[in-house]
């Protein structure tokens, strides 16, 4: 049976260790309710497993509110990626380029052209 290769994040504590103990964490902020974070799953599930070098995270912003407020997470979807457990980039929604946009993130993470 295939596990999820995005880490659904249920604690704080889980989240600081997952940025710390990884050279290369990519965090989707979302609501449940939220149709671009509906449409972005997928595409973040299917790179996940292209980019194993990569950690890949989900927080429901609304069971971990603390997380929003401290990264100024206001709107959903929200992607930030760490390097070596320091904010490197981080962007907002989900539209028509933005499976293109994640990519390109994570490429620039990766030094990856």
């Amino acid at each position: 049976m295939d596990t999820d290769p995005v880490i659904n994040i249920t604690s704080v504590d889980q989240f600081i260790s997952t940025i710390e103990n990884n050279k290369y964490v990519f965090v989707d902020y979302y609501a449940p309710w939220c149709p671009p974070c509906k449409e972005a799953a997928p595409i973040i599930e299917s790179r996940a497993k292209e980019f194993t070098e990569v950690i890949f995270i989900k927080v429901d912003i609304m069971q971990l509110e603390y997380l929003a407020a401290k990264y100024n997470v206001s709107s959903y979807p929200t992607f930030q990626l760490f390097k070596d457990g320091k904010s490197v980039n981080k962007f907002i929604g989900f539209g028509e380029d933005g499976e293109n946009q994640i990519v390109d993130a994570i490429c620039k993470l990766l030094d990856i052209e």
